[in-house]
């Protein structure tokens, strides 16, 4: 037997509310546009900017290499020195300001 005021209640429950939603992607937005020094001593400022990138959702492209790099397990292998961002498509990315400390790197 179910308790009537507990068999509306149960009824009425929503378990992801909008409210909740928005703040898990701009947590996750900003999970992704952490700047990781680390990684930019491991693979190269220029390799991690473009994984920074695609992680975003952008599009890359390497000099001396054809077209846009979309995915990020796509990227051009070899030595992180032998490519350099040439352009960058970041149209509908979820870039923010916090990963901009990428773009400094490659300046250094």
């Amino acid at each position: 037997m179910i308790i009537p005021g507990l068999k509306k209640s149960i009824l009425n429950l929503n378990p992801i509310s909008k409210s909740t939603i928005r703040p898990f992607w701009h947590w996750l937005n900003h999970v992704w546009n952490e700047y990781d020094s680390k990684r930019v001593e491991e693979v190269g400022p220029n390799r991690a900017c473009a994984e920074w990138l695609l992680k975003c959702g952008a599009h890359v492209k390497f000099k001396n290499w054809g077209s846009y790099v979309v995915d990020f397990n796509k990227m051009p292998p070899g030595s992180f020195e032998a490519f350099k961002i040439e352009e960058i498509k970041a149209e509908n990315a979820c870039i923010m300001a916090r990963g901009f400390e990428y773009f400094n790197a490659k300046i250094k």
